[in-house]
Parts: C-alpha cells; sequence; structure tokens
C-alpha cells in the first residue's frame, strides 16, 4: 500500500499493489496537530496509529514489515516497481524478542537441591547464569524482587529450565544455618541435564531447641501485585526454600488454608493492626482479628485482646522520636507499653541493620539498663508479591529457644525473651548455664560468672563482643573461621544484664551481624543501678508524646478527646519511668 500527496497538484493518489485505486483532491490549510500538552511545532507522523486510541488515530489492523517516508512524491512508476521487488514475500512471521529468545532455548536443566549429608530434599532460592551474562527463570517461577536480580524459588515444576545450549552457573541457597553452593553445568543442543546440588549444613540449631523465623511477612502487601496465583500455601513454601522454621504472616487470618506444615516448618495468617499515632503493631498466632473501634488510640486494647488468644503484638518498623504525623514507621508508644508491661519484645533488627551503633540498639540499651526485660526480635517486613521488592523473607530473623515447634512454643519464648537475632551469623549465648531470658543469681558484685560461646557463619565470624549493661566488656577475634566456641570467665558489676553480639565476615548472600537477648543478673537483691539520663531520655519521649497527639488529631481529622483513656495510660507510664531510680529489680 502507498499513498502520495502533491502539494503542486493538489492530489492524492491511493496505490494498492503498484496501481492506482483512488485519486482525490487535496485543499485548504494545512492543519498542525497541536494544543495543552502538545506543544508540535511541525506535524507529527504516526505509522500504524496509536494503540491506546485506535478508533480516534485509524489504528491499522496487522503487521508491518516495512515503512517508507519520503520527501517528495513518487511516480507511479516508481511505485509499480518498488512493489514488483518485493512482491516475492508472501508471509511474514513475527516474533517478540522472549519468543526469539525462546526458540533459541533447545536444553533444559531439571535442578534438585539436597542436604549434603542426609540426601533430604531442600526447597532453595536457585540462581542460574548463563555465560553471555543472562539469568535463566523457569516460566512461571515465583522470582526474587525484579527478574534482573536472577533470583528465583525452587521447588515443584519451578525447578525445570529451558536453556540454551551452553554452560550455566548454578547457585543454591537454603537459609543461614547452610553453606551456599555453586556448581557448574554445560547443556548441549536438546539435552536435557539433570543437576543434583548438593548443600553441606554449617550446623544444626533445631537439634538445640533454636528455631528461627519472623513475624512481619506479607504475601500481599502494598501497591501492585505481581502474581496473581500467589496465596497463602505458595509464601510459605517461599519461606521454607529461604529455610525458615516459621512464618507469620500480616495476611490470610480468614483464608480456609491459614496454617501451613512441613518438615521442620510452620506458617500461619495472622495480622496487622495499622495505626500510624501509636505505630504498627504484627499480631501472631491469633484466631480473629485485634477488637478494634478507632485504629487511632487502642493500640494497648488490641495488645489484651491478643493475649487471651494465645498470640503476642509486637510494635514492628520502630524509630525513635516522634517523626512526621503521617510517619507510620514509629512505635511513638512503645515506652508506654513497656513501662504498663504490655511489651515483652523490641525489634531491634529492621530493615537495613548496618551496625550495632543505632538508635534502635541505643533505645533497647536504655530499656534494659532501666530494668526493663525486652527481648530482641527482628522482622523483614517482605512484600513477597510486590514487583517492586528486592527483599526477601527471613533477610532479619529470629531464632527462638523452644521445646517444640509449634506456635504456643514459640510465642512463649519471645515472651520469656529466649531468642537471639541475626542478618546471617548464628549466636549462642549462656551463663552459668542459663540461656537469654533467664537470670543467674550471685551473692555479691564482681562474682565470676562462666560464660559460653557459639559463632557460626558460612562467610566466617569476624569477631564476638561481650555487653554488660551496656558496656562492651569483651571482645573475642575469631580469626574468619565459619564455627567458634569459646569458655570464658568474668567477674560481674552486679544487677543487670550480659548480652553478646558478633560480626560475621561479608559475604555474598547474607548480612554480618547477631545479637543475643539478655541473660539477665540478680547480685543478692540488690537493686540495679540506673541513670537519671536513660529515666529522662522516655520522660521526654512521653512528654514530646504528650505535645504530638493534638497535632496528630488535626492532621488526621481526628477528635482529640478521644484520646482521654491513651492520655492517661502516658501518665501512667510517665510514673513508672520516674520511679525506676527506686524501683526494687
Amino acid at each position: 500500500m502507498a499513498v502520495t500527496y502533491d502539494s503542486r497538484a493538489g492530489s492524492v493518489i491511493f496505490y494498492l499493489d503498484g496501481k492506482a485505486v483512488k485519486e482525490c483532491r487535496a485543499s485548504g490549510e494545512t492543519v498542525y496537530f497541536s494544543g495543552p500538552g502538545c506543544p508540535y511545532e511541525t506535524l507529527p507522523l504516526t505509522l500504524s496509529g496509536i494503540a491506546a486510541f485506535p478508533r480516534m488515530h485509524w489504528q491499522f489492523a496487522g503487521f508491518m514489515r516495512e515503512a517508507k517516508v519520503y520527501d517528495r512524491a513518487l511516480s507511479s512508476g516508481e511505485i509499480l516497481g518498488d512493489y514488483e521487488e518485493t512482491k516475492g514475500v508472501t508471509s511474514i512471521v513475527l516474533l517478540s524478542r522472549k519468543a526469539a529468545l525462546e526458540k533459541q532455548m533447545t536444553g533444559r536443566l531439571i535442578i534438585a537441591v539436597a542436604d549434603k549429608d542426609s540426601g533430604a530434599d531442600l526447597k532453595a532460592r536457585l540462581l542460574v547464569k548463563g555465560e553471555d551474562g543472562r539469568y535463566c527463570l523457569p516460566s512461571g517461577a515465583y522470582a526474587y524482587g525484579t527478574e534482573r536480580l536472577g533470583w528465583f524459588y525452587g521447588f515443584g515444576a519451578s525447578r525445570e529450565i529451558k536453556v540454551k545450549p551452553g554452560r550455566y552457573e548454578i547457585t543454591a541457597v537454603h537459609g543461614f544455618e547452610y553453606v551456599p553452593s555453586k556448581v557448574t553445568v554445560a547443556v548441549a543442543d536438546r539435552q536435557q541435564r539433570e543437576v543434583k546440588v548438593g548443600l553441606q549444613r554449617l550446623v544444626d540449631l533445631p537439634r538445640q531447641g533454636w528455631f528461627c523465623g519472623e513475624h512481619h511477612i506479607q504475601y500481599i502487601g502494598h501497591g501492585k501485585h505481581k502474581y496473581d496465583s500467589m496465596g497463602l500455601l505458595d509464601a510459605a513454601r517461599i519461606c521454607e526454600a529461604e529455610g525458615v522454621n516459621y512464618a507469620s504472616f500480616v495476611q490470610g487470618l480468614e483464608t480456609d488454608a491459614s496454617s501451613v506444615c512441613g518438615v521442620d516448618f510452620i506458617a500461619r495468617g495472622g495480622a496487622e493492626f495499622c495505626p500510624d499515632l501509636g505505630g504498627h503493631l504484627c499480631c501472631m498466632n491469633v484466631s480473629k482479628r485485634p477488637r478494634s473501634n478507632s485504629m487511632v488510640f487502642e493500640n494497648m486494647e488490641v495488645i489484651d485482646d491478643v493475649a487471651p488468644q494465645g498470640g503476642l503484638a509486637i510494635y514492628t518498623h520502630p524509630s525513635s522520636g516522634m517523626g512526621q504525623a503521617g510517619d507510620p514507621t514509629c512505635s511513638r508508644e512503645m515506652p508506654v507499653a513497656v513501662a504498663l508491661g504490655k511489651m515483652p519484645v523490641w525489634d531491634v533488627s529492621y530493615g537495613a541493620l548496618r551496625s550495632f551503633e543505632n538508635p534502635l540498639v541505643a533505645d533497647w540499651y536504655r530499656y534494659l539498663n532501666l530494668g526493663f526485660k525486652l527481648a530482641a526480635g527482628a522482622s523483614t517486613d517482605v512484600y513477597l508479591n510486590n514487583q517492586a521488592e528486592e527483599r526477601t523473607a527471613g533477610v532479619h530473623r529470629t531464632y527462638v529457644k523452644t521445646d517444640s515447634l509449634s506456635w504456643p512454643s514459640i510465642v512463649k519464648a519471645y515472651r520469656q525473651g529466649r531468642t537471639f537475632i541475626t542478618n546471617g551469623p548464628l549466636l549462642i549465648l549462656q551463663a552459668d548455664g542459663k540461656d537469654p531470658g533467664e537470670t543467674i543469681e550471685v551473692k555479691s558484685a564482681n562474682e565470676s560468672v562462666g560464660i559460653h560461646l557459639e559463632a557460626y557463619g558460612v562467610n566466617g565470624i569476624e569477631k564476638i563482643e561481650l555487653v554488660e549493661n551496656g558496656i562492651v566488656t569483651d571482645r573475642l577475634e575469631t580469626g574468619g573461621s565459619r564455627s567458634f566456641t569459646k569458655d570464658i570467665t568474668r567477674s560481674v558489676r552486679g544487677s543487670g544484664w550480659l548480652a553478646a553480639r558478633c560480626y560475621g565476615v561479608k559475604g555474598e548472600c547474607f548480612g554480618v551481624l547477631a545479637h543475643t537477648s539478655p541473660v539477665y543478673v540478680q547480685c543478692a537483691g540488690e537493686k540495679m543501678k540506673v541513670s537519671q539520663d536513660d529515666i529522662d531520655y522516655f520522660c521526654r519521649w512521653l512528654v514530646e508524646y504528650r505535645k504530638f497527639i493534638p497535632i496528630y488529631c488535626e492532621y488526621r481529622k481526628q477528635k482529640v478527646e478521644n484520646s482521654k483513656k491513651l492520655l492517661e495510660r502516658i501518665d501512667e507510664a510517665m510514673a513508672v519511668f520516674q520511679k525506676c531510680g527506686a524501683a526494687e529489680k
């Protein structure tokens, strides 16, 4: 098809298969397409039409093999000659870039991952990289964040991948207790290659009663969903592939499949209470959504409603201070909950913990130094079904020591402080045979206590620090070994707390920090010596919180008189902090 326009002759001629089929006159003023938002100075050229508005812009139905534009009107002879040269092309097969690439994929990889010692099958996070630098993902696989990262989850049919002939590097990862493994394989044209990747377990902490997991995982999340098919069961399998033993989701409570079990793995749906005044609460091991009337001033009611269900509400993605009125990441009500004995856990590791020298750790130490028993928690707040998410479940995880892998036992371990947190290394502390959360009794200050430390890291351990009442008292260099055990004896200053933290060697897959919850020290019934600075810190926090409430109410168009009960609780908490210096510990 061809069209010519001769401005001098004022004629437009339409050609089909090299022959003129229609001629018409063209006259009048040339109108340029311009206006608000379209300030063209020249007439725009559109080939095929604008797909979003086919009726308005005369969408072309079909495919164009070639388009030519001239700065003059061709003669009928030129158009016929052009047609004669190209009429031999009778059919065109057009392939998308994806289809063209898949046509080259004449090989197939079938990947299995197993425990190297037991041979037991493992779900895993996988990466398959070709020698051309491209990543290969199975059709329909759940990918880790955006496809440009290459990671996907290997279980079921997603372990079968079509590939081009060539060499491929396969990386398999299954949590912090297994050493990541890489194997290289070659796949020939039309070959089906079965590959078994063995993962070596560095340490088996579940055998010692330590199970890891997360209490803040979203398999729906905010924004666009990447996979319409993903449900709680799929999300659970992703968490299992990441090597966690338990996964508490903040959705799925009302679904039929709200609970999932596997080998050394459990998962269930939960809830997140999301007022951006007091802070967000993750509700773990609940059978029904917590009761709330206003979703603004009732954090304490939610905490109280969750407890009789056998559950636990935990302040999540915390920060220090008040922040802005629309900031949902501040746990402004945390000091109130701690002072009133309603919050046993503090999410010390969240999002991007890169150092122990940060406000979250400093706040935690202040609480502990005032005598409050507060366990360390960790969570990632990952959106497994959000196409913009590049994190995965278990980046930050909490290990709990329990008698069994069950939800009541996990909640009990959180409440009793039998935890350690990590984004990579694994760290065990005992003081005089007592685990974190327990209390040792000494007869006097400077009495010796036996400390047992174990640390493991797939990339190696750099150093371990022993912390007493917020002060680093001992530093142990480990030489970068993957496993480290040490027994030391040291004297304690009196009533207080002991904890350990460690730094791992930086690697490709995981983070480098771990911190235990405290072992508490009681010295002959003596009070813990507290700092007035710590008392003043939380009292200032509560004063600022009181001032912030009217600002928030104006911003959110809430009635400030509805905060009466909350203000009373703030006063109660203030009194508790003010008495810390004289209170029995």
